[in-house]
């Protein structure tokens, strides 16, 4: 696997390590299998050395918690972005201004938006 191009070393990792903020623990969690560990099978791991929550169960349900507040946060700020007209999508177009700037959250939404598989397409 350390052999690998980069271009396959992502389809390997999918789709969650392309849409991950970069400085997260999930993220940071990724790179650190894909440097140290990438040549073990994930149910390699012992369970006393799984993170678990509060109630001594797994954290995935933690980490989907998370990724789904994350995203919804995302979709939130690119619905109000398109509804005060900043983004246009049915042309595709932002209309920045120096009053208003549009976030880094709405911008990544409006590219998830345009994303259909592997196809980068925003038009209508």
């Amino acid at each position: 696997y350390r052999s690998l191009p980069n271009e396959l070393k992502d389809q390997c990792l999918g789709a969650l390590k392309r849409v991950l903020p970069e400085h997260t623990a999930p993220a940071a969690f990724l790179k650190a299998r894909d440097s140290y560990f990438s040549f073990y099978p994930m149910f390699a791991v012992h369970p006393k050395y799984v993170i678990k929550n509060a109630r001594g169960e797994p954290s995935e349900a933690y980490w989907l918690g998370m990724m789904r507040d994350w995203l919804m946060s995302i979709q939130n700020q690119t619905d109000q972005v398109i509804a005060r007209g900043q983004i246009d999508v049915a042309t595709a177009s932002i209309r920045h201004s120096n009053s208003t700037k549009i976030s880094d959250a709405a911008l990544t939404g409006f590219k998830l938006l345009c994303s259909h598989g592997e196809k980068y397409e925003c038009m209508g």
